[in-house]
């Protein structure tokens, strides 16, 4: 009988603990003034917001961070992700490793995953190239 207790008041437990985390505490965010919290909040989760048109960012003078990216950006050095697109797609393969390597944020995940897509894209040519080289070789 006591097991059952303790087994029924976990679960309760766990299930107001769940209910706190998904909507109390981002009630309690949203009606702030300052997004920081919300920002560092659905960053932390790992969560994208729907239905919001707004990408919610924070800028404390000499960084920017946005719930996008999840990363603090230096604003001098800041440029809109349609730029770094474009910049992305007409890297070299070189290029591409050193800036991926430089552990410098990319402005949002698309371009981020685009970057990876084209390394991955040199890697599977330099491979071909190589094994091509070697058939060649053979001949």
């Amino acid at each position: 009988m006591k097991t059952r207790n303790k087994i029924i008041l976990i679960a309760v437990m766990f299930i107001a603990a769940i209910f706190v985390i998904n909507s109390v505490i981002p009630g309690i965010l949203f009606r702030q003034q300052d997004s920081l919290g919300l920002i560092l909040y659905t960053c932390a989760l790992g969560i994208d917001r729907m239905g919001s048109l707004m990408l919610i960012t924070y800028d404390n003078g000499t960084h920017t961070i946005d719930e996008n990216s999840c990363a603090w950006r230096n604003n001098i050095t800041s440029k809109p992700s349609t730029d770094e697109y474009q910049e992305i797609n007409g890297m070299s393969c070189p290029e591409l490793m050193e800036r991926h390597t430089s552990g410098e944020p990319y402005a949002n995940k698309e371009n981020k995953i685009f970057a990876e897509s084209k390394i991955s894209n040199c890697n599977f040519v330099e491979d071909w190239s190589k094994a091509q080289q070697k058939v060649d070789d053979w001949e």
